[in-house]
C-alpha cells in the first residue's frame, strides 16, 4: 500500500475561516464529514457523498428535515460510466439542523467544500506506484520454528529503484534470501515485480497467539515508505508430547579467503534431543556459491560435512556473508552467518623473457602479467652498461636509475587484475657500422686524394720605415711526408710588383734560386730540389723590400711545388699568409 496523508477536516477549515465567521465553521463542521474521507487517498465513495453534499447546498435542499443515505446503485451506475471497476462501500450521513444563517452564506460554504472536494480527489487520484504484497508460505509456526513468507513489491515508478526490507516489531528478527536481498536490498527496476523470500524468527519469550506485522519497504531513490501488514500465528504445542527438533550447528570457515586456494568449509550438526531426525539437508549459500548435502542425524546423534568450493582466481576482492541452514522437509531447523572475505592478492608481476638475435641487432621482450586481483604498479629494472644505452632504445620510454654502483634502465608499469604488457628493448650496431664503414671510406678517399708533398708559407717583418712596412723574410717549409723518393721537385713562389727579391749571400741550410723571372705585375721566383727523400724537409727564406712602405695587413699569395713520380708529374700548393701590422 502506498503511504500518505492529507489534512484533518478541521485544518482544512481552519485555513479559510478567519477570527469573526466561528459560525460559518462551525456550521459546516456539523455536516459532521468523517475524518476517514479525507484520510483515505483511494475512498472514492467518500468523495462522491462529498460532491452530492456539495450539490445539495448548492441548491438550497436544507437537510435539517431530512436524513440522507448514499444510494448504491446509483453509486454503481456512475463508477460504470466513469470506467471505474472498483466497489466501495462509504456511508455519508448529513448533520442535523444547519439553521436559516446557511442559506445566507451558501457561497462560503459551497467554495469551502469545492476546496474539499478538489483536495480529496487529489489523493483519491494518486497512483499507487509502489505496492508491497506477501504470499503465506508458512504463517504458522511453533516455538522455536521460522515463518517464510513471499515478499513482492511492483515498482511502478518510472525510474529503477532499490528497496531496503525492515519490520517494525523488534520481537522477530528478519532475513531474506538470496541473502543480497537483505544486506543490499531488492533492486527493481521500473514496471518490474521483484520478489524474495522472507524469514521470521521470533523471540522465545513471544506468548502464544496470532501477531500482525507490519512489513517495511524503504525506497533508496526517494526515500518512501511503503508497507504491508502480515500475520504470523505462533502457534501452542500440542497436546500430545511432540518432541521439536533441537540442533547446534558449528560452521569452521578461515573468514579471509584466497581465491587462488579451493575453500574448505567444515560444518558439524548435533542432535540435542531424542528425536530421530533421519536426513536433514545442509545447505551452505554465499553471494558467489551455493552448495548443498544430507547428512543422517539419529536421536542424540551428530554428524558433519564438509564442502570444497573452487572459486574464480580472478576474484575482485569483496565482502560476503555466508548463510549455513539445516532443514528437514522443507522446514528450516537451524541456520548459522558467516561474514567471509576475499583477500587482495598483491602478487609481484609474473615476468617472462624471450629474445632474438641476428646481425649486429638484438631484440629483447619483457613480458609482464598482473596474477593478483588488484590494480597494481610494479618498477621493472634491466641492468645495461652507459655503451650500450646510446645503441638502444625501448618501447615504452625508460627512465635511468643508480643503484648500488650500477645503472638501470627502469620502467613504471601498472596492471589491471589479469593485464599484460611488453616491453621491447632493442640494441643495434648497425649504424655504427655504418659510420665506421663511412669513415673507414673517408680517409681512404683523404689519403688516396691528397698531396705527398706538404707546403707551408709564412712570413716575417724584419723591417718598418715611416709606419709601415718595408722588409719581409718568408719562410717556405718543404715536408715529404710520405716514404717515397720526389725527383726533379720544382719550387715557384711569386713577388707582387710592390717589392722586390733582396739578393744575399747564400747560408747554410738554405736553397739558393735557380732564377727569378720578372713580370709586367709581379715577379717568379723559382728553386729545384733534384731530389727529396721520404720524410725529408727543406725550409726556403728570402727576403723582399717594399719599394714603398706598407700600410695595414696584406696578403701573400700561394706558393706552387711540382715533383715527379715514376714519371707521373704532381703539384701542389702551399697556404695563403696574411701579414698583419
Amino acid at each position: 500500500m502506498v503511504e500518505t496523508s492529507v489534512k484533518p477536516i478541521d485544518e482544512i477549515l481552519d485555513l479559510f475561516f478567519l477570527q469573526g465567521t466561528l459560525a460559518i465553521k462551525t456550521r459546516v463542521r456539523l455536516l459532521v464529514i468523517p475524518q476517514s474521507i479525507c484520510c483515505q487517498p483511494a475512498s472514492l465513495g467518500g468523495v462522491m457523498v462529498l460532491w452530492q453534499t456539495i450539490v445539495r447546498t448548492a441548491s438550497g435542499r436544507n437537510s435539517a428535515d431530512e436524513n440522507f443515505s448514499y444510494d448504491q446503485s446509483s453509486y454503481s451506475r456512475f463508477i460504470s460510466e466513469s470506467g471505474r471497476k472498483q466497489h466501495l462501500n462509504t456511508s455519508f450521513l448529513i448533520g442535523r439542523n444547519i439553521g436559516g444563517g446557511l442559506m445566507k452564506q451558501r457561497k462560503a460554504i459551497i467554495a469551502i467544500l469545492v476546496m474539499v472536494f478538489l483536495i480529496c480527489i487529489g489523493s483519491t487520484m494518486a497512483a499507487k506506484i509502489v505496492q508491497v504484497s506477501h504470499n503465506n508460505i508458512k504463517a504458522e509456526v511453533l516455538p522455536g520454528e521460522v515463518g517464510q513468507y513471499e515478499i513482492s513489491i511492483k515498482n511502478g515508478q518510472d525510474i529503477d529503484d532499490t528497496f531496503y526490507i525492515s519490520v517494525d516489531d523488534m520481537r522477530f528478527a528478519l532475513t531474506l534470501l538470496p541473502i543480497t536481498d537483505f544486506t543490499g536490498g531488492m533492486k527493481a527496476k521500473a514496471g518490474e515485480t521483484v520478489k524474495s523470500m522472507m524469514y521470521l524468527v521470533p523471540s522465545d519469550k513471544l506468548r502464544i497467539g496470532e501477531y500482525n506485522i507490519r512489513v517495511v519497504a524503504l525506497s533508496k531513490k526517494t526515500n518512501a515508505v511503503y508497507s504491508d501488514i502480515l500475520s504470523i500465528y505462533v502457534a501452542p504445542k500440542p497436546v500430545e508430547k511432540v518432541v521439536i527438533p533441537d540442533v547446534t550447528t558449528t560452521v569452521s570457515i578461515n573468514p579471509k579467503i584466497d581465491p587462488r586456494i579451493p575453500l574448505d568449509i567444515e560444518v558439524s550438526v548435533q542432535n540435542n534431543n531424542a528425536l530421530d531426525l533421519g536426513n536433514v539437508l545442509v545447505e551452505a549459500k554465499s553471494g558467489l556459491f551455493s552448495k548443498q548435502g544430507t547428512i543422517s542425524l539419529g536421536s542424540n546423534g551428530s554428524d558433519s560435512i564438509s564442502f570444497k568450493i573452487n572459486l574464480d582466481k580472478n576474484q575482485m576482492p569483496r565482502t560476503d556473508l555466508l548463510v549455513v541452514s539445516v532443514s528437514k522437509d522443507n522446514r528450516f531447523i537451524d541456520f548459522q552467518q558467516k561474514d567471509i572475505e576475499i583477500m587482495e592478492l598483491k602478487i609481484p608481476f609474473n615476468k617472462g623473457f624471450s629474445e632474438e638475435n641476428s646481425f649486429l641487432k638484438t631484440k629483447k621482450t619483457i613480458s609482464i602479467e598482473n596474477n593478483g586481483n588488484v590494480k597494481m604498479t610494479e618498477t621493472i629494472k634491466e641492468q645495461m652498461p652507459f655503451y650500450r644505452r646510446w645503441f638502444t632504445k625501448s618501447t615504452p620510454d625508460y627512465m635511468t636509475e643508480k643503484d648500488s654502483g650500477k645503472k638501470y634502465m627502469t620502467y613504471a608499469v601498472t596492471l589491471e587484475p589479469k593485464e599484460k604488457k611488453q616491453i621491447i628493448i632493442t640494441t643495434s650496431y648497425r649504424m655504427l657500422l655504418l659510420f665506421a664503414v663511412l669513415a673507414i671510406i673517408g680517409i681512404i678517399i683523404y689519403y688516396s686524394s691528397r698531396s705527398p708533398l706538404v707546403v707551408l708559407k709564412r712570413a716575417q717583418i724584419i723591417q718598418k720605415k715611416e709606419g709601415g712596412i718595408s722588409r719581409l723574410k718568408i719562410f717556405l717549409h718543404i715536408k715529404n711526408r710520405t716514404k717515397h723518393v720526389f725527383d726533379d721537385v720544382r719550387v715557384v713562389d711569386k713577388v707582387q710588383k710592390i717589392a722586390k727579391l733582396i739578393k744575399e749571400e747564400e747560408h747554410i741550410g738554405t736553397v739558393k734560386p735557380n732564377r727569378v723571372v720578372q713580370k709586367k705585375n709581379e715577379a717568379l721566383i723559382e728553386w729545384k730540389i733534384p731530389k727529396l727523400e721520404g720524410g725529408e724537409e727543406r725550409i726556403i727564406i728570402y727576403k723582399v723590400e717594399s719599394r714603398l712602405s706598407i700600410l695595414g695587413d696584406f696578403k701573400l699569395r700561394k706558393a706552387l711545388v711540382e715533383y715527379s713520380k715514376d714519371n707521373v708529374r704532381g703539384k701542389t700548393y702551399s697556404n695563403e699568409f696574411y701579414v698583419e701590422m
